[in-house]
């Protein structure tokens, strides 16, 4: 199945005359009569069609075949879908995100995280005065917000810029008033974090959090309000929108369609990010 996924390629004419080739395909599936308790078992194969996009789905007439119709469903959407799936959303999947060995793969160059600083209390006030003053040097997110959001790892990964939402003394909303470079991108436990990255530490917290080594900040024409003090705002977006000072809920969404549907299930309803 890897040679003929790997075999198929679309050619197309360039603007300038040359023959460009593409691969057309991200997925190479077997169907065969596979007699499983579906609803109660896990499809052999589920691990290698999630990381590689290579695996099998057993196929009987007269069954319900649950497997592949969840396989289906969750690609192409089903019948109440109205609209098409955003191209985003498949480019998601870790399965077509693998880049050929010693290089990465990038849909934006500009991905931006926004965010809330979260609570400051108990936390170190001159880690907390940094962020205020554009001179912080970490920022860190629990894995299992991005988790929440079915997010990717290799999005976040993928992330160039933080922009951190803090509430000033005196503020009715909290502003972001800077932009970061991201130098490094990693996943470490809480109780590894310094005072210096986290603000405090958490000796007993085993937990994973993705740890951002931010560089030098750029201090935005305009700040950005985020509406309240208490609600954490989670956003990827676009280095461009941050910095020509656009309002919050005109920045430019990045992964929409996964970031939305996971805070609209969240929430109950209404998108909150």
């Amino acid at each position: 199945m890897h040679r003929y996924r790997d075999a198929l390629i679309h050619l197309s004419a360039g603007d300038d005359g040359i023959t460009e080739k593409s691969r057309p395909i991200v997925g190479a599936f077997v169907l065969y009569p596979g007699w499983f308790d579906e609803e109660a078992g896990t499809n052999p194969y589920a691990a290698a069609v999630e990381s590689v996009g290579i695996g099998g789905f057993p196929l009987l007439p007269g069954r319900d075949n649950l497997w592949l119709k969840a396989f289906l469903k969750e690609k192409f959407g089903d019948t109440v879908r109205t609209s098409a799936l955003d191209a985003d959303e498949h480019r998601l999947h870790e399965s077509v995100r693998i880049p050929p060995t010693g290089l990465k793969l990038e849909q934006y160059s500009d991905l931006t995280l926004a965010a809330s600083l979260g609570s400051i209390a108990g936390r170190d006030r001159g880690y907390v005065n940094r962020f205020l003053e554009g001179t912080a040097g970490w920022y860190h997110l629990p894995v299992s917000t991005q988790e929440n959001r079915k997010i990717p790892r290799s999005v976040m990964r993928e992330v160039r810029y933080c922009a951190i939402s803090v509430h000033q003394p005196g503020a009715h909303d909290r502003l972001i008033e800077y932009l970061y470079d991201v130098k490094l991108v990693r996943l470490v436990k809480r109780c590894e974090l310094t005072v210096e990255q986290a603000g405090s530490l958490e000796p007993g917290n085993d937990n994973e959090y993705w740890l951002f080594e931010l560089g030098p900040a750029r201090q935005l024409s305009s700040p950005i309000q985020i509406g309240g003090v208490r609600p954490f705002r989670f956003r990827l977006t676009s280095s461009s929108g941050m910095l020509a000072g656009k309002p919050w809920q005109e920045l430019e969404e990045r992964y929409p369609g996964v970031t939305g549907k996971a805070a609209t299930r969240a929430s109950g309803g209404s998108a909150i990010l």
